[in-house]
C-alpha cells in the first residue's frame, strides 16, 4: 500500500516529499528534499506510538525520535494510513 506524503523529523527537521510504502515489517519513505533523493526505512518494531491529528500523523520511534507525516492525497488518507499502520505495529492511534 502506498501513500503520497510529505514528512519531517522533529519540529525543525528538513521537509521531504514523496511516498510512503507499507512493507511486511517496515514502512519505507522515498522522495526528495534539500536537493537530494532520500530512501528511509523504519521497522514496525521501532515504532512506539502513533498519534493522528487533523493535519498530521506523528510517529514516535524508539531509535530515531519523532516523525511527522502529512498527506498530499485526498481527504481521509491520513486516517486510513493510521489505521493500517496501527494494525501492523499493534498500536492504537489517537483517532
Amino acid at each position: 500500500m502506498s501513500y503520497a506524503v510529505y514528512w519531517y523529523e522533529g519540529d525543525l527537521g528538513p521537509r521531504y516529499a514523496g511516498r510512503l510504502d507499507l512493507r511486511d515489517s517496515s514502512l519505507e519513505l522515498s522522495g526528495s528534499g534539500l536537493g537530494h533523493r532520500v530512501l528511509e526505512s523504519i521497522s514496525f518494531e521501532d515504532i512506539s506510538s502513533i498519534r493522528l491529528s487533523a493535519r498530521r500523523l506523528r510517529i514516535s520511534c524508539l531509535e530515531r525520535g519523532e516523525l511527522d507525516i502529512g498527506s498530499v492525497d485526498g481527504p481521509g488518507s491520513l486516517r486510513e494510513l493510521a489505521g493500517h499502520l496501527a494494525s501492523l505495529v499493534s498500536d492504537t492511534p489517537d483517532l
